[in-house]
């Protein structure tokens, strides 16, 4: 039996060291096979950065991996599209700005150099008090805006008339549509409910005004507002500008 262990002891030996032998190698190339793709995907996080082109990792393992780059590149589109939107904000802030900045640094210069004088004078503060406050409006949208983001905004809400609220908001509206010289109408259906609808009226009635705003800024002749009372409230804001290109509705 000493020879026949000898023998085995061998055996076991060598076939311990060709399974380790083996194992190492697979383990080695499911390594590499594994970790490729996550050092990709960890490079291309490394290197990302918003104001910056993007090189999108082409993962295709069917697994986890594939899962956690798709993933990551929504989060990518995500960012990209808001700080597009960022952008555009602050490009239309700016030139909200500038326009009665520039107003109001005209009128005051012609006003301390004695170029403006006696009724003309007045003329040029009463502008620069309207331009004041347009700026006060813009200043107050952007923190609106801000708070809005931040979740900072709390819903206060009552009943209230929505044939009051439309009428309110096309008030707010007709100096600025009489000065471009657009038509606002406004039309109002009630059905079977009461004129009362639970929400919150400042926060709808800046809606409101802010849509039609831009309606106003965009039509070439008339804006309608109408508000539908039935089993659900419909709002409609419309202008018979040039409306939304394909590539801004996509």
């Amino acid at each position: 039996f000493k020879p026949l262990n000898q023998v085995m002891r061998r055996s076991l030996i060598l076939s311990l060291l060709i399974a380790g032998i083996f194992s190492f190698v697979f383990a080695k190339f499911f390594e590499k096979r594994l970790s490729k793709p996550i050092r990709q995907l960890e490079k291309s996080m490394a290197h990302y950065a918003p104001n910056k082109p993007f090189d999108a990792p082409s993962i295709r393992t069917g697994d986890e991996i594939e899962a956690l780059s798709h993933k990551f590149m929504n989060m990518v589109a995500t960012i990209q599209t808001y700080d597009a939107s960022q952008k555009s904000l602050m490009q239309n802030t700016s030139h909200e700005l500038k326009t009665p900045l520039m107003s109001i640094q005209g009128y005051a210069e012609g006003i301390l150099e004695g170029v403006l004088e006696g009724e003309e004078a007045t003329n040029a503060l009463h502008v620069i008090v309207s331009e004041s406050k347009r700026l006060k409006k813009t200043v107050d949208e952007v923190l609106y805006l801000s708070k809005l983001e931040s979740d900072q905004v709390h819903l206060k809400k009552a009943f209230v008339s929505m044939e009051e609220l439309g009428a309110s908001a096309i008030r707010a509206v007709k100096p600025l549509a009489d000065e471009r010289g657009i038509a606002l109408r406004m039309a109002y259906a009630l059905g079977e409910k009461e004129d009362q609808v639970f929400l919150d009226g400042e926060k709808v009635m800046r809606a409101l005004v802010n849509l039609l705003g831009n309606a106003i800024r965009h039509a070439k002749s008339k804006v309608t507002l109408e508000i539908i009372l039935e089993n659900d409230l419909i709002i409609d804001v419309a202008d018979d500008g040039e409306g939304f290109s394909k590539e801004a509705l996509g």
